[in-house]
């Protein structure tokens, strides 16, 4: 059994989107942290900003 938290970032542009060519690299959705804890078989969702369209696309 793995023992490690993960965290994946979808989106970590802050407050206001970025969808410009030269914010692709890194993307530009606003925060969105997905928390996946050993034993559990939900995850945690932490500030729902642009990059859940993201997560709930992959859902």
């Amino acid at each position: 059994m793995e023992n490690n938290i993960k965290i994946k970032l979808w989106g970590v542009r802050g407050s206001t989107p970025c969808a410009n060519p030269e914010n692709m690299r890194y993307g530009g959705n606003t925060s969105c942290i997905q928390i996946t804890i050993p034993g559990m078989d939900e995850f945690l969702i932490a500030d729902c900003g642009t990059g859940f369209r993201n997560l709930g696309n992959e859902l």
